[in-house]
């Protein structure tokens, strides 16, 4: 198997078809598993889980462990990370359907005006992991993107945290 993955390492599409067919059973199995637990679709799933079998793919080093669970490993990783990235659909604005309602309408832009006002004011690091949270990325992903600790992103978040509530007592 090692020898498997070192061909397909180096680029060669009949090893890399081999090791599809090997890890096509663990992959469905996976899949079809957290498609039930999530409501996802496993389609979806599998797609996600092999986008990561194949990133690990060009990372694995053979002479450590297993590099075949070492594969699954990522891939099942890289599932679950799409899982956390799906947002549940938004709930409508509670005006939505009253938007003709002038007052409503004045409330949503000054809201929005105040949140762009309020991220803008942020200091470069904190601007940074708020702009990294709002795409939808993990406190960790934020970390990694930075090259700091998730406890320093939880500290400046904290820091954020604070400035609105002092914002918004300002405001009222």
């Amino acid at each position: 198997m090692k020898s498997l993955i070192l061909r397909a390492q180096a680029g060669s599409p009949v090893a890399k078809e081999s090791l599809v067919q090997f890890l096509s059973s663990r992959v469905e199995s996976c899949s079809r598993y957290y498609a039930r637990r999530s409501g996802t679709d496993a389609d979806d799933l599998r797609q996600e889980m092999w986008v990561g079998v194949f990133a690990a793919l060009e990372r694995v080093d053979v002479a450590i462990g297993d590099p075949v669970q070492y594969l699954l490993v990522q891939g099942r990783f890289a599932l679950l990370t799409s899982l956390r990235r799906r947002r549940p659909e938004a709930a409508p604005l509670e005006c939505e359907e009253q938007l003709a309602d002038s007052e409503c309408l004045e409330r949503l832009v000054i809201e929005g005006q105040f949140a762009q006002a309020f991220v803008s004011s942020l200091d470069g690091t904190a601007s940074r992991i708020v702009g990294y949270l709002l795409k939808g990325h993990s406190r960790s992903d934020a970390a990694r993107f930075l090259g700091c600790t998730p406890a320093n992103v939880t500290y400046h978040l904290r820091r954020v945290e604070s400035s609105l509530h002092e914002s918004l007592a300002g405001a009222e």
